[in-house]
């Protein structure tokens, strides 16, 4: 019985090093040379981890459909060893941008599009966005601009008008040019972060609003729905006072991530 036990032990031990090479050696060749065909055409069947972002595994069946469903936008003179090198390198932020919204509690923006190889295309941009908007509404991070906006505030209750703030201030020039009169807009055609601000908005009141762009002061003038096809239209103003920064804290975030590549591109 002991015996059998032994022998029992000796091989699963044995299959269990027969796994590890088996996995070193897959590794090795995923990491060795450029993609070949044969490559290509097993990992796109099979799923095997071509990165870990974080702790969170990239499979090769998710890189090799984003890869084909770009393939129509892939720039013109673009060698396809650049291509492949530059949708790798753009999923890998994207990983590391989705776990970067979730740390922040911020929810990640389903795409607008039905398309997938369009939703491929915009889901890096999606998230930076969700970030950038995030990142905007940051007092910590943005200390210089929201004590701007609180004087213009403090300002507007000691008297001053909207107009001769924005006149002063606003860092958009159209906005700066009429002080601060965008005229009716319409509703479609604005920031998705203005139009839900107006949601609750009555005619007259300002309100202050985090866009991807930068930090708004908005006031409501009025609503209709002579817009087209009878859509709704806003006349809206602004001072709106820029933001810097962002690009820096996204690269210093994403390199706090640890990215490890297990496929040589």
């Amino acid at each position: 019985m002991k015996k059998a036990l032994k022998i029992f032990s000796w091989v699963i031990l044995a299959a269990i090093l027969a796994a590890g090479l088996v996995l070193a050696g897959g590794v090795l060749w995923l990491k060795t040379g450029h993609i070949t065909f044969a490559k290509a055409a097993l990992l796109k069947k099979l799923p095997a981890p071509v990165a870990l972002v974080g702790s969170q595994p990239v499979w090769s069946t998710e890189y090799f459909s984003r890869l084909d469903a770009l393939k129509p936008y892939q720039p013109a003179g673009m060698d396809a060893e650049t291509y492949e090198q530059t949708v790798f390198n753009r999923l890998m932020q994207e990983k590391a941008m989705g776990q970067l919204l979730a740390e922040k509690k911020v929810e990640s923006p389903a795409s607008a599009f039905s398309d997938k190889a369009v939703q491929n295309l915009g889901a890096w941009q999606d998230k930076k966005t969700a970030l950038q908007i995030w990142y905007n509404g940051q007092q910590s991070l943005n200390s210089v601009v929201f004590q701007k906006a609180a004087d213009l505030q403090q300002a507007m209750q000691n008297g001053k008008t909207f107009e001769d703030l924005a006149a002063q201030n606003s860092q958009e020039p159209l906005s700066k040019a009429y002080s601060g009169d965008l005229g009716f807009l319409e509703a479609k055609d604005l920031l998705p972060e203005i139009l839900k601000a107006t949601d609750d908005m009555k005619v007259g009141q300002t309100k202050q609003v985090a866009t991807r762009q930068g930090l708004h002061i908005i006031k409501l003038e009025g609503k209709d729905n002579l817009g087209q096809d009878n859509g709704q239209r806003l006349h809206l103003k602004q001072i709106f006072l820029s933001e810097s920064g962002f690009e820096n804290w996204l690269d210093t975030e994403i390199n706090k991530i640890k990215i490890i590549k297990f496929l040589s591109i």
